[in-house]
């Protein structure tokens, strides 16, 4: 099945991109000046939708595609830092109806990221936030925080155990809606 869609980069304009969608498979593959991006539909993710990975003009990446509007889903952009201030990095994180959310952190200078979702649990306005991910069992990702639903603001804390080369870190995260 022919699959059309349009990338707008931070950096400004349109790149028309063209491909086919196979469902039998669930798999996603689209060209389009520079990019090319590969996924497959995974139905058990948190949210549920199409996941993977991409090149372009300034390396490769992962992306997603989930269903809804704005009001539905919630792209946010952030950063992390660790506690003694010697690793950080940008953790972005798209949230569906405001009781799920799936992202990427990726270290200043990497192409390659760590992978988590979780879960919004709470009513009102301000929202707490929980988080897994990695590749378990070798490298373990957990972490909590609160999310402000009226003001798109976002912050908590982050652990990685290193079960290979034995190993800890943490430290905290941020993020608001992006622009």
């Amino acid at each position: 099945m022919t699959a059309t869609g349009t990338l707008n980069p931070s950096g400004g304009g349109s790149i028309a991109l063209s491909g086919t969608y196979n469902t039998e498979t669930d798999t996603l593959n689209l060209q389009g000046s520079l990019y090319t991006f590969a996924g497959q539909y995974d139905s058990l993710g948190v949210p549920p939708g199409i996941v993977g990975g991409y090149t372009g003009p300034n390396g490769s990446g992962i992306f997603g595609c989930f269903s809804g509007g704005p009001s539905v889903v919630k792209p946010y952009c952030g950063s992390y830092i660790n506690a003694t201030e010697t690793v950080g990095g940008r953790w972005n994180f798209i949230a569906i109806a405001d009781t799920a959310f799936g992202g990427a952190t990726f270290a200043v200078g990497s192409s390659s990221g760590i992978t988590f979702e979780g879960t919004i649990t709470g009513t009102g306005t301000i929202r707490t936030m929980s988080l897994q991910g990695g590749n378990p069992p070798d490298l373990v990702l957990t972490g909590a925080g609160t999310i402000d639903v009226s003001t798109g603001i976002a912050d908590g804390t982050w652990t990685l155990q290193d079960n290979v080369a034995p190993s800890t870190d943490n430290g905290t995260w941020d993020g608001s809606l992006c622009p």
